[in-house]
């Protein structure tokens, strides 16, 4: 026992002796700097500075590497060298403060401006594994908040900033491309309501298998992303930004720049994270029984009244099956993606061009999701007082969403005592079977939407600019749905095809001047 006590002495006198609290305070200047950043890069473990600019930092170790930042502040690092007490100044970074945010009326740099608003750099975004850009945004804007709609691919995200401001209207966020606002959700809430008066008789409005419009936006052709949170700087979109605003502005080239070409390859896989834990044939059949007698009926009836012989089934072959619905639903899904962009310019003039493709299989069995996207971005300066700039894109979505109701949701109507087939190969049960729902029920999505934007600017005095700018969006949703009658009581087969256009142009005329004014 004694030899015991001292092993254990000697490790925790060791393990102290290389491990210490390290403390000190930042300034900035000679004041107190609260709120700042003091990360052990090493072992990854931080703390935040007290209002007096205080702070400790437990666990570091010889030769750990310590990093102070703050927003708007030179970060600084230290190499932890088995000090105790250490004083750090932090400096105000000049490249940050002169950052130029664009907001909905032209640019600022960051220190002149009074209102709030968050940027986000397209490097970012670039090659980020998400099926839209919005996933991207997640954690890196304070007070926005991002909400995957479901593992459906090309489902919408939800986006809220600063909270829900209605508990019944759009809580969405105003989205504008380039200078061209455009619409947010999917594209059959764009188009029509599945619950109105206008949907096709017959057919079933599922709320789980829209497309969302957002996600035909490439990631990689992100420049900057602006968030306009507050009033002030969302006041020139009037009550469409009451949600706040988020600016995209897109790549453009170099003038007098080399010519650049970019390819990206990506290759996913994506499975059910967790399953429900499902009893098996044996568990259910004595969890049934014992039901069956508990309620007081007779155990020579369990087979012939309790309703697990359906559709023909024989109690012989029921005690052959154990299926597990849930596979039925699910596999592992894979995505394709692939980006091609080139960029540069002239003296006069420089362009960015893009095309990116997805191909996509979810998790659950029969969605499938191609997207194709493409984009031109051409500025050329006619001469020193006159600039022509256009910005354009086009995406085609095919898009087979399968209903949650049809797939994985039906499986838990279903009892692992019922075969997926009979014995002559047709569906048992076709009318709440999950696998004949996937087969026999089709749902397609065929989108496109053009996004395009041409202006002029014209220097017509010194410091005066005038700017007229014509911005057009057309979205094109067509639906198709087929049902075989073998899911339907009536025996009655279904078909519908739906085909929708919306566009909407907007034309504004600004007058810009800019001068400085002192040092």
């Amino acid at each position: 026992m004694k030899y015991k006590l001292l092993v254990f002495f000697i490790l925790y006198v060791g393990f102290n002796a290389f491990s210490q609290d390290l403390r000190g305070t930042v300034l900035i200047g000679s004041d107190p700097l609260p709120g700042v950043n003091v990360i052990n890069l090493t072992n990854g473990k931080g703390t935040l500075t007290n209002f007096d600019g205080n702070f400790i930092l437990t666990n570091v170790s010889q030769g750990d590497e310590i990093e102070f930042s703050y927003i708007g502040f030179e970060s600084q690092k230290i190499t932890y060298d088995g000090q105790t007490n250490i004083s750090v100044v932090l400096n105000e970074s000049s490249e940050q403060l002169d950052e130029v945010y664009v907001t909905g009326y032209g640019s600022q740099i960051r220190k002149n401006l009074s209102s709030v608003i968050s940027k986000v750099d397209g490097d970012l975004l670039a090659n980020t594994p998400v099926p839209s850009f919005e996933g991207a945004l997640q954690g890196r804007v304070a007070g926005v908040q991002i909400t995957s709609g479901s593992g459906m691919s090309g489902s919408s995200v939800k986006v809220r900033i600063r909270g829900t401001g209605s508990v019944l209207a759009n809580a969405d966020p105003l989205y504008v491309i380039d200078g061209v606002v455009v619409p947010s959700g999917g594209y059959d809430q764009n188009s029509y309501d599945p619950q109105g008066d206008n949907y096709p008789a017959g057919a079933i409005a599922f709320q789980d298998v829209d497309t969302n419009v957002l996600s035909t936006i490439n990631p990689n052709d992100i420049e900057s992303i602006e968030v306009l949170k507050d009033a002030s700087a969302t006041a020139i979109y009037g009550s469409r930004g009451a949600n706040g605003v988020i600016l995209i502005t897109t790549k453009k080239g170099s003038y007098n720049g080399k010519t650049v070409v970019e390819a990206n390859f990506d290759y996913g896989i994506s499975e059910a994270t967790r399953k429900l834990d499902l009893v098996n044939a044996e568990e259910y059949l004595m969890l049934a029984q014992e039901a069956w007698y508990n309620s007081g009926n007779n155990p020579i009836d369990f087979w012939s009244n309790s309703g697990i012989l359906q559709d023909g089934l024989t109690k012989e072959e029921a005690l052959t099956n154990n299926t597990n619905w849930q596979d039925q639903g699910l596999r592992t899904g894979f995505s394709n993606k692939m980006n091609l962009s080139i960029s540069g310019g002239a003296d006069s003039t420089r362009f960015f061009a893009s095309f990116n493709a997805l191909e996509e299989e979810s998790i659950f069995v029969g969605n499938e999701y191609m997207s194709l996207a493409t984009r031109l971005n051409l500025d050329h300066k006619i001469n020193d007082k006159l600039k022509l700039s256009i910005n354009s894109s086009f995406t085609s979505v095919d898009n087979s969403p399968v209903p949650s109701q049809n797939g994985i949701g039906r499986a838990m109507d279903m009892i692992p005592l019922w075969p997926v087939y009979k014995a002559d190969g047709s569906y048992f049960y076709p009318e709440r079977n999950p696998t004949a729902n996937l087969e026999l029920w089709e749902q397609q999505r065929l989108n496109k939407s053009f996004i395009g934007n041409w202006s002029l600017e014209y220097e017509f005095i010194d410091n005066f600019k005038f700017i007229t700018d014509f911005g057009y969006n057309f979205v094109s949703t067509e639906n198709k749905q087929y049902r075989d009658g073998l899911l339907d009581p009536t025996g009655e087969t279904f078909a519908m095809q739906r085909k929708v256009n919306k566009s909407a142009s907007t034309f504004k005329n600004l007058i810009n001047y800019t001068n400085i004014f002192g040092d």
